[in-house]
């Protein structure tokens, strides 16, 4: 049972985090936005052709509304 009366264990190395996860060390993450992790994964022609498809599909909704 946990009280405030429990002892906390600190941290025994400065590079450890709270509840045992360790600290990522190395290089800061560099954030993506979401155009370029699409362009890591498809090509710029295919990206056309998906935006015609989808330009084509909105006309007809239009028209039949």
């Amino acid at each position: 049972m946990v009280t405030a009366d429990t002892p906390v264990a600190a941290p025994t190395d400065e590079h450890e985090a709270p509840r045992g996860r360790a600290r990522k060390t190395g290089p800061p993450r560099v954030s993506k936005t979401p155009w370029e992790m699409l362009l890591e994964r498809r090509e710029i022609t295919d990206l056309d052709e998906l935006l015609a498809e989808r330009l084509e599909v909105l006309k007809a909704r239009r028209t039949r509304a």
